[in-house]
């Protein structure tokens, strides 16, 4: 049965990822800024759906700032007895030196929000958008003089994190009048077949190159726990190979 569901995943990633490849257009200065601030629900995600466009952006001269949602704690639930304030100082660790040092991002920020735990009510939702918009409103300040813009996970990734980062980043978006652009980690695996027709594959933009910078972040990522797996999680193969692609989808909102 693991065979036919990792060759059903497969297949479903094959078809998303060609629909973006033959309706997208390179990802230029109408939708990208130089100034990112990139939306991140866990130590990782900022790797796996940007690393390529921050790698860009850098040597372009821009600047990146990155915004951690939770520490990613709950990535060894379920799995072994390792403390989860031992997987949140671990995964920190890990996003400061491959941010910093690898990617060379600019500026970090950690909302230490509770991993599994997004809010989903409007009413919650509302609450942290609001504190939210409060650091990404400082972020913008640092530079005034270049173009900013939000991204954060797209609304069908399917892993509730990510869509409570979605909702709250379009409230931000709103409310600063920034543009948003939607990057993609588990989009590949988790998007409906039945959502497929709804998906605005004409709002794609990819970027490519850099994919040696990028494969870096994510090789740095998979540092081993005592339980033999990455602190951050093991990363489906479906996703896994779609982070290793050549090119990354982003959709413009």
């Amino acid at each position: 049965m693991s065979v036919l569901k990792d060759a059903y995943r497969a297949l479903r990633a094959a078809i998303y990822r060609s629909l973006c490849n033959c309706c997208g257009t390179p990802l230029n200065a109408t939708c990208s800024a130089k100034h990112l601030i990139i939306i991140a629900p866990h130590p990782d995600d900022e790797a796996i759906g940007c690393a390529q466009l921050i790698a860009r952006t850098k040597e372009e001269g821009g600047h990146v700032s990155v915004v951690f949602l939770t520490n990613g704690e709950q990535a060894h639930c379920h799995c072994c007895d390792i403390e989860l304030t031992e997987v949140a100082k671990r995964r920190h660790l890990l996003s400061e030196q491959i941010d910093k040092q690898l990617l060379h991002v600019d500026n970090i920020v950690r909302m230490k929000w509770s991993d599994g735990k997004l809010p989903v009510e409007k009413s919650e939702l509302e609450i942290c958008a609001s504190q939210l918009a409060d650091h990404v409103r400082k972020l913008k300040e640092q530079y005034q003089d270049e173009t900013s813009t939000l991204l954060a996970p797209h609304h069908e990734e399917g892993w509730s994190d990510h869509w409570s980062a979605n909702q709250v980043a379009q409230q931000v978006a709103q409310r600063l009048n920034l543009p948003l652009l939607n990057y993609c980690v588990w989009l590949w695996l988790s998007m409906p077949y039945n959502k497929m027709w709804q998906c605005r594959w004409r709002n794609v933009h990819y970027v490519s190159g850099y994919i040696t910078t990028k494969r870096q972040a994510l090789i740095a990522y998979q540092e081993t726990a005592p339980c033999g797996k990455p602190w951050v999680g093991l990363l489906p193969r479906v996703v896994w190979r779609a982070a290793n692609s050549k090119r990354e989808y982003y959709f413009c909102v």
